[in-house]
């Protein structure tokens, strides 16, 4: 995969995007098809779908940065939730890891509203398949620090 796939290289005050081949050429077909996915590899669904992850992303997290601590692909824990609220400052959470036994679920985005106490979690697929929203749901907890 492209590294700049991965990341959103910061270029004069903004971002930029370079594709891979598959996904530059996945591209191309779903603008041709009609967004139309099933006309895709698996290499080009996988590399499409993770780039405009990747965008969404990144321009999520450039557009939030001036009000809301923006934290990337860092794990949930209770010194992290703890550090967060004496910011005194909303979070916003991007591709963060949730660890529970042993595994690292990861969260798209969520926000955090500590004032409002209020959570807010956003999960985005560039997919109509219904199994992906039957993945099984986080176990809810309350916790008081």
């Amino acid at each position: 995969m492209d590294k700049a796939d991965q990341t959103g290289k910061k270029r004069a005050g903004g971002l930029e995007f370079e594709p891979s081949k598959h996904t530059d050429t996945g591209m191309r077909k779903l603008a041709k098809s009609g967004g139309d996915w099933s006309r895709l590899t698996g290499k080009e669904s996988r590399a499409v779908g993770t780039f405009l992850h990747r965008v969404m992303e990144g321009l999520v997290a450039r557009l939030a940065a001036d009000k809301w601590n923006v934290v990337r692909r860092e794990a949930i824990t209770p010194s992290s939730i703890k550090a967060w609220r004496k910011a005194r400052r909303r979070v916003l959470l991007v591709e963060a890891r949730l660890p529970k036994d042993g595994r690292m679920p990861r969260l798209d985005l969520a926000e955090i509203d500590f004032s409002a106490k209020r959570i807010k979690v956003h999960d985005y697929a560039p997919t109509s398949d219904s199994a992906h929203w039957k993945k099984p749901a986080p176990t809810q907890t309350n916790s008081r620090s």
